[in-house]
C-alpha cells in the first residue's frame, strides 16, 4: 500500500522517478553537458585542430622522419588552438553562471562541485582536441611509441585544465561579455611569446615548441613535468578561489574581504613555489627539451663484398623508424669499404646511428635520402665530429680545423663522393692542402686517421 501511495505521490506532484532522474543525468549528461557552450563549439575547434595540423609546416619534417617522440611533440604543439578554445568556452560557461547569481546564491552542491561540473564539457572537448591532433599525426609513425612520449602526451593534457582555471579566474572578477576573448588572449600569449624570449625555461614550463626531435634524441621528462608542475598550481589557485567564493555568502564583506586578501596571497605563493619547482627542473635543458636516445634501435648482418675487400659480415643498427633502408646502407656501405680498402684505410664492421659524440662509425640517415646523400651521410660518418665541429661545440684551433677540411676532401675523392666545396676562400687552406699533396698514399691515410683522432679527441 505505501508503495503504490509512494508512486501516486510522485505522478500526483509532477515530481519524476528517482529511476528517471538518473538515466537522464546518464545518458544525456545533464543539464551542464545539454547548456555548455562547449557542446555548440565542439565542431568549430575539431575543425581547428585538423586544419593546423594540415597547415602546420614543421609537422612535414616530423611525418617524413616517421619518428614517434618527434611526432609527439608536433602534435602537442595543437595546444596553441586547444587552450584558448578551452579557456574562452568554459569562460563564458562560468560567465553565465555568475550573471544568472547562480554562484553567489546558497545551493545544495558545494560551489567547487557545481564548476567542475560545468567544466566537465569543455574538458572532454579539449582532450578529444588533442587526441585528434594525435591521431592524425601517429597514423604515419614507423617507431613504437614510448613511455617518455606518453608522459609528454600526458603533460599537454594538463594544460587543458590549467587553461580552465586561467579562464575560471577571469570569469569570476571580468564583467560576462569580456571573460571569453579575455581567457582566449591570455591563454594564447604565454604560448606564443615564450619562445620568443631568451628566458629558455620559461618554454618548458609553457610546453610548446615548434619542431620536432631529431632522430637521435628522445624527449626528456623534467621539462616535461616542469610544465606539468606550473600547471598543477595554475589548478590549484582556481581550487583555492573557488573554496572562498562559496563561503563569501555566509560571512560579512569584512570577513570576506579578509578571506580573499588571504586567498591573493596564498596564490601568488602557489604560483610562485611551482614557477621555481618549474625552473629548476627545466633550466638545464636550455631551449631544447631532449636528451641522447637510449632505445630504439634494430640492427641486422648483412653479406659484406669478401671477394673483392677482404671484409665478411657487416653489421647495420638503425633506429626503427629508419629500418627500410637497411639495405641501401649495406650496399653503400659496401662499396665505401671497398674503394677504401684499395687505398689502405680500414673500416670498422658495425655502422650505427647514435647520438653526436659516440664512438664508431655513426651515421645519421633520413627515409628521404637518395643514394648519392646515403653515401654522404656513411663517408661522414668515418668524420663524425663534423656536425659538431659546424655548430662550435668542439673547442679546435684553427689549424686543426683546417686539417679536418683536407681530410674530409680526401675521403670524399677516394670514396667518389661529390662533396666538394670551393675551399679557395678560406685563409690558409691552400699551404696544408699543399703540404698534403705532397705526401705518398700511404703517409695520406695515415695523416687522415691521425686528423680524425686528433678531433675526436677534442669533440669529447
Amino acid at each position: 500500500m505505501s508503495t503504490t501511495t509512494t508512486f501516486h505521490n510522485h505522478t500526483n506532484t509532477g515530481e519524476r522517478p528517482r529511476v528517471n532522474v538518473v538515466k537522464r543525468h546518464v545518458l544525456w549528461g545533464g543539464t551542464p553537458w545539454r547548456t555548455s557552450a562547449a557542446m555548440y563549439c565542439a565542431l568549430p575547434v575539431l575543425a581547428a585542430v585538423v586544419v593546423y595540423i594540415l597547415l602546420y609546416h614543421p609537422l612535414a619534417d616530423s611525418l617524413r622522419s616517421g619518428y614517434a617522440a618527434s611526432m609527439v611533440l608536433s602534435a602537442n604543439s595543437a595546444i596553441i588552438v586547444v587552450l584558448p578554445c578551452c579557456g574562452a568556452i568554459f569562460a563564458w560557461d562560468i560567465a553565465s553562471l555568475k550573471r544568472g547569481g547562480i554562484l553567489s546564491v546558497p545551493h545544495g552542491r558545494s560551489l567547487l562541485h557545481v564548476v567542475v561540473s560545468r567544466g566537465m564539457p569543455t574538458l572532454v572537448l579539449g582532450c578529444f582536441a588533442m587526441a585528434v591532433a594525435w591521431g592524425l599525426v601517429l597514423a604515419h609513425c614507423r617507431s613504437m611509441v614510448t613511455d617518455h612520449d606518453v608522459i609528454a602526451m600526458a603533460g599537454a593534457l594538463i594544460r587543458i585544465p590549467a587553461a580552465m582555471s586561467v579562464a575560471l579566474l577571469i570569469a569570476l572578477v571580468s564583467p560576462y561579455w569580456l571573460a571569453p576573448p579575455l581567457a582566449m588572449v591570455l591563454n594564447y600569449l604565454p604560448i606564443v611569446y615564450a619562445p620568443a624570449v631568451d628566458i629558455f625555461w620559461l618554454q618548458h614550463v609553457n610546453g610548446f615548441y615548434y619542431d620536432g626531435l631529431p632522430s637521435d634524441m628522445q624527449i626528456a621528462l623534467r621539462p616535461v613535468f616542469a610544465s606539468m608542475v606550473v600547471s598543477v598550481g595554475l589548478m590549484m589557485c582556481a581550487v583555492i578561489v573557488v573554496l572562498v567564493w562559496g563561503t563569501s555568502d555566509r560571512v560579512s564583506a569584512k570577513i570576506a574581504t579578509g578571506r580573499f586578501v588571504l586567498c591573493a596571497l596564498g596564490c601568488v605563493g602557489v604560483m610562485l613555489a611551482a614557477l621555481l619547482a618549474g625552473r629548476a627542473l627545466a633550466l638545464p635543458y636550455g631551449s631544447f627539451p631532449g636528451e641522447p636516445r637510449t632505445s630504439g634501435q634494430v640492427c641486422e648482418r648483412m653479406p659484406g663484398d669478401s671477394a673483392s675487400s677482404g671484409h665478411g659480415e657487416l653489421t647495420v643498427c638503425l633506429w626503427q623508424e629508419h629500418h627500410d633502408l637497411a639495405k641501401a646502407v649495406a650496399r653503400q656501405t659496401v662499396e665505401v669499404r671497398g674503394h677504401l680498402d684499395a687505398v689502405g684505410y680500414s673500416t670498422p664492421s658495425r655502422i650505427v646511428e647514435a647520438a653526436p659524440g659516440s664512438s664508431g662509425w655513426v651515421i645519421g640517415v633520413d627515409n628521404a635520402m637518395d643514394e648519392r646523400q646515403l653515401r654522404m651521410a656513411i663517408v661522414n660518418g668515418l668524420h663524425s665530429t663534423t656536425p659538431r665541429l659546424e655548430t662550435g661545440q668542439c673547442q679546435v684551433t684553427s689549424e686543426s680545423y683546417l686539417r679536418h677540411l683536407v681530410a674530409q676532401q680526401w675521403l670524399y675523392r677516394v670514396t667518389g663522393v661529390d662533396g666538394s666545396t670551393n675551399q679557395g676562400d678560406i685563409p690558409g687552406i691552400d699551404a696544408v692542402q699543399h703540404d698534403f699533396d705532397a705526401l705518398s698514399n700511404s703517409q695520406k691515410v695515415v695523416w687522415v686517421r691521425a686528423v680524425m683522432t686528433e678531433q675526436a679527441d677534442m669533440c669529447r
